[in-house]
């Protein structure tokens, strides 16, 4: 999402750049140099590997990295030395459980 904002940020600066009379262009050029900052920084934070996502609800012992094996070529942990949660309530289940103990739905 931070690249693509990189972008739009920087086709605006262009365009006003473009547009703008006299010193106004220098606005133009200030959101083109912030453009690529942000581009440079959001490419640096998804490539590098303890990566920070404002969206990251979950711990990697819950939820492997999927990111993890295409930049770093490490193997996300399995599922099986995770532990397991039901997918409708989050409670913490375990291995062997069919049914989720606290809301009682099925677990595949």
């Amino acid at each position: 999402m931070g690249g693509v904002a990189a972008v739009a940020a920087a086709l605006f600066g262009v365009f006003w750049t473009a547009i703008a009379p006299g010193f106004m262009k220098a606005f133009g050029v200030i959101f083109i140099v912030l453009a690529i900052a942000q581009a440079v920084y959001h490419w640096n934070n998804a490539t590098r590997k303890d990566r920070f996502s404002a969206f990251d609800i979950t711990d990697s012992d819950e939820e492997p990295d999927p990111l993890q094996r295409r930049f770093h070529g490490e193997e996300p942990p399995s599922r099986s030395d995770a532990a397991r949660f039901c997918p409708y309530c989050g409670a913490a289940v375990q291995a062997d459980y069919r049914f989720c103990r606290s809301c009682g739905k099925e677990i595949d």
